[in-house]
């Protein structure tokens, strides 16, 4: 079985068990996870804090003169 097989599979299995696979938005993660619906975009909830975390600060370093 090659590799472009399995990941037909793996795609197929997907689109029947209606799960969405994203790859988390915090950009020094980047894994690959199972989302129950298309609003997740980060794998677990320290990524999303910790790049909303980020976001804020870059926001305000930005800001200030």
């Amino acid at each position: 079985e090659s590799l472009l097989t399995s990941l037909y599979t793996m795609l197929f299995l997907d689109i029947t068990r209606g799960v969405l696979t994203r790859r988390c938005k915090k950009a020094d993660c980047g894994r690959f996870f199972e989302a129950a619906n298309a609003s997740v975009k980060y794998c677990d909830s320290s990524c999303q804090v910790a790049d909303k975390t980020k976001r804020y600060r870059d926001k305000k370093k930005t800001a200030s003169p």
